[in-house]
């Protein structure tokens, strides 16, 4: 007798993201919004963390070790500021950070790279980040990526696996 959930041996498993390429252009259309949330709380938690580690160091006199958890802190906090809720219309792809709201319009993209742990879309001076599917949460996370994968088809943009689109920040592309 098989367990509740399991499969048979003639049975595949699903990719999680199964029917994101069947996406439609209904789903297209619809106002999409994913979070980012569990980077947003691996950023906070990191500036706790290590400002907790760089003021212990510092007032037992140790300014050398301090001084060495100062990065840590910093990139800590642009993780956390970078981060945030990503929505798609239509017409419009969205990051809202707390360093405001971030937005590029599909017909202005022209090309697409992608690393480990984000995508960036450029059109013309314009740049705009997003952190990877991998990050998102939310009822609308597989919705949202066939979305953006159908908009990259129909549109003919061409992507790239690159290194340093993990190392990019928005360009031109602030609205408030």
């Amino acid at each position: 007798m098989a367990k509740k959930g399991s499969r048979t041996k003639t049975q595949k498993r699903r990719p999680a993201h199964t029917g994101v390429r069947q996406a439609n252009a209904e789903t297209a259309r619809r106002n999409l919004r994913v979070s980012t949330w569990k980077v947003q709380a691996v950023g906070l938690v990191s500036v706790a963390f290590f400002s907790y580690c760089a003021i212990g160091a510092w007032t037992s006199g140790q300014t050398d070790v301090a001084l060495g958890f100062i990065p840590f802190v910093v990139v800590s906090a642009v993780i956390l500021l970078i981060s945030g809720s990503i929505y798609l219309t239509a017409d419009v792809l969205e990051v809202r950070t707390p360093l405001g709201r971030f937005e590029i319009l599909w017909r202005e993209v022209t090309r697409v790279e992608y690393g480990s742990g984000s995508i960036v879309f450029f059109g013309g001076e314009k740049r705009l980040c997003i952190s990877a599917y991998k990050f998102w949460s939310g009822p609308d996370r597989d919705y949202l990526f066939g979305a953006i994968e159908l908009e990259l088809i129909k549109r003919a943009i061409p992507t790239k696996h690159t290194f340093r689109a993990d190392f990019l920040f928005p360009k031109h592309t602030r609205v408030s």
